[in-house]
C-alpha cells in the first residue's frame, strides 16, 4: 500500500515539474525513461511510473560522501535510474527544476559526485538515439557504496544520548 502510495505520489511530482518546463521554455522534455523505455511529454503523451524507488531509497538513506548541496539532485538522478542504478540519464534543465537550481549549479554538484564516487559515467549508447547537441550524460549510482553506518543508525545514536530526565522526588 505504502509502496504503491509513494509511486503514485512521485508520478505526479514528475509530471507537474516536466509540465511547469515545457510552460517556462516551450520544449518537450524527455521524461519518464528507464532503461530502455522512453516517452515523451508533451502533444498529449504522459509518462509511465518508472521510477526506481530501491535508487531514490538509497540517495535518500544510504548514499556515502554525499554534500547536502547535492542530495536533491542525486535524487533526481535516482528517479531516472532502474533498479541497479543504472542508466540514469536528464538533462541539466530538468535537473535544475527538481534540485531548484541554476544549470551551473548542476554542472558544479554533478562534478562533486562523480569526484567523490557517488556517481560514475553510464552506459553512453542509452542516448544515441537523441540528437548529439542535445544529448544528456548517461549516469550509474554507485549503489554498492553504503554509508557505514547509515544515517538512520546515526539518528538513533543521536536519540539515545539524551541526558538522562531528572526525577521529582
Amino acid at each position: 500500500m505504502f509502496l504503491r502510495m509513494a509511486c503514485r505520489t512521485v508520478l505526479n511530482m514528475r509530471r507537474i515539474i516536466a509540465a511547469s518546463i515545457i510552460r517556462n521554455t516551450g520544449d518537450i522534455e524527455t521524461v519518464g525513461f528507464r532503461g530502455d523505455q522512453r516517452h515523451q511529454l508533451g502533444a498529449g503523451l504522459s509518462p509511465r511510473c518508472l521510477v526506481s524507488l530501491e535508487a531514490i531509497a538509497w540517495a535518500l538513506t544510504q548514499a556515502p560522501d554525499v554534500p547536502p548541496q547535492c542530495v536533491s539532485l542525486l535524487i533526481g538522478l535516482a528517479n531516472h535510474a532502474d533498479s541497479r542504478g543504472r542508466g540514469a540519464y536528464a538533462g541539466q534543465k530538468l535537473l535544475a527544476g527538481y534540485a531548484r537550481k541554476s544549470d551551473r549549479s548542476v554542472r558544479n554538484d554533478l562534478g562533486a559526485l562523480l569526484e567523490r564516487g557517488v556517481i560514475r559515467l553510464g552506459d553512453q549508447s542509452l542516448v544515441a538515439h537523441i540528437p548529439g547537441d542535445s544529448r544528456p550524460v548517461v549516469y550509474d549510482l554507485a549503489l554498492e557504496r553504503k554509508q557505514a553506518s547509515g544515517r538512520k543508525a546515526h539518528l538513533i545514536l543521536h536519540h539515545d544520548a539524551r541526558k538522562p530526565s531528572r526525577s521529582r522526588g
